[in-house]
């Protein structure tokens, strides 16, 4: 079998990754039980475990760059890397592990059956071709409608509350949902003026990308400018052109920057700059390091919050409250998202919202049963739509799907598992897709052959 140099490059990767893994963690083995420390060594190699076997060698495929996320964020924080020793708990580290093998197992199910599907259809003579045009002139008015009510909601939202939000991280908190949902729909038009025709980033669209990144800046919001920036980069590999390791490589530190130096601002001015010295201090970050101490707390707080959670909720579950949460804020009356939830749980500030991660907030309306479930069905989701992506080279199915992984990249650590702001910008993707598609019929064409 025929293996390019990009791949080799990627297996070399894999087999180091193994071995700086191995000797990484034999440090800790002093510091830990041993349970622990075999589920931490086995998160650690997974991704590797899984890119090896995979065929598919695409980075960006859900059954290789979700679990390499997962893995890493719980890996990380479920170590005490300044002190050494383990972060968390022993019995945290197994829902850990029966998450991903549970997501790993509904994404692999999935793929063979789809490809198996393939197999009996090109067997039986029949091709199944979703031919779809799209009206170029109809995708280009419609982004730039949707980027234009996107920077007008951006607006708002900074100059709505008398200060600009970054200045004063308070006032963010007072923005309605409804704004935010709208400022949203400004990557969305760009990513449709990206990939209009030329599908590369002229003067004009790089000039509209920097707008919309220092306005998301100005926000103090770090996420959006997340979703969107990997949005674009993971329909571009998926869809036009692979992305190189130079380009991974920065796509990575252009992440670190945005994850450092926005919380770093706003935790500045909120609790001052002396007391956030001092609270990195009394984590054992070096002075040098914190710069890095955003990123380092954002991954130990999901597996710290899981374990108060473990504590404090016992088995008083709540039975879909928490997946439902998010939904009733929409709702007139006085409603808590799930963050909210979390916060009252394990007794903390009301004013700081707490991220329980992915399995904390699967954990929290039946345990386990949950966890293996919604982990379950999340991978077959991923799996399918990028299936369906590739089948078809839709733009839009190629966007909905780049969205889907982002947005499961994302709830890793909010845990925010198909949020109402999740729904509605699929609904709108679909909107955009019929309005812009000039032919949607399915083809069925039966080769019949002599031989």
């Amino acid at each position: 079998m025929y293996v390019s140099k990009i791949e080799t490059r990627y297996y070399i990767i894999s087999f180091i990754g193994i071995l700086i893994s191995f000797i990484f963690l034999l440090n800790y083995l002093t510091y830990m039980d041993y349970l622990v420390y075999i589920n931490i060594l086995f998160l650690s190699v997974l991704p590797f475990i899984v890119y090896i076997a995979s065929k598919d060698k695409n980075i960006f495929s859900p059954l290789i760059s979700f679990t390499s996320v997962y893995c890493i964020y719980y890996v990380i924080g479920s170590l005490n890397i300044t002190s050494r020793g383990g972060f968390i708990p022993m019995e945290n580290t197994y829902y850990f592990l029966i998450g991903i093998i549970s997501y790993v197992i509904g994404a692999t199910i999935t793929k063979l059956y789809l490809y198996s599907f393939d197999k009996k259809s090109n067997r039986n003579g029949q091709n199944y071709n979703k031919s779809t045009s799209y009206s170029q002139n109809q995708l280009k008015y419609t982004g730039y409608i949707l980027y234009i009510i996107g920077i007008l909601a951006l607006l708002y939202s900074l100059f709505s509350t008398g200060s600009i939000p970054i200045f004063n991280p308070e006032l963010r908190r007072e923005t309605s949902s409804y704004i935010v949902v709208l400022t949203h729909f400004a990557w969305i038009g760009l990513v449709l003026l990206f990939f209009n025709k030329k599908r590369k980033l002229d003067k004009f669209n790089i000039m509209l990308l920097l707008l919309l990144i220092a306005l998301y800046f100005l926000t103090a919001f770090r996420t959006p400018i997340i979703i969107a920036v990997l949005t674009l980069v993971v329909l571009r590999n998926n869809l036009y052109k692979k992305i190189t390791l130079k380009q991974l490589a920065f796509l990575l530190i252009l992440v670190l920057i945005v994850g450092t130096i926005i919380p770093t601002i706003r935790d500045n001015l909120m609790y001052g700059e002396d007391h956030m010295r001092s609270v990195y201090e009394s984590q054992g970050i070096p002075s040098g390091l914190f710069w890095l101490a955003p990123v380092y707390s954002v991954l130990r707080e999901g597996p710290n919050i899981f374990n108060q959670i473990l504590q404090n909720l016992g088995d008083n579950f709540l039975n879909g409250k928490a997946f439902f949460s998010n939904y009733l804020t929409i709702l007139p009356g006085e409603n808590y998202s799930l963050r909210y939830i979390v916060t009252d749980i394990i007794n903390s500030p009301t004013w700081v919202s707490k991220t329980p991660s992915i399995i904390g907030a699967l954990y929290l309306d039946f345990g386990l049963l949950s966890i293996i479930l919604g982990m379950l069905i999340l991978g077959v989701i991923l799996q399918y739509t990028y299936y369906q992506m590739l089948k078809s080279k839709d733009l839009i199915l190629g966007l909905s799907h780049s969205f889907l992984i982002v947005i499961s990249l994302i709830s890793i650590h909010t845990g925010g598992y198909f949020e109402p702001i999740t729904v509605v910008i699929l609904f709108l993707l679909f909107f955009i897709r019929k309005l812009t598609l000039e032919n949607n019929k399915f083809k069925l064409e039966k080769e019949f052959s002599n031989d």
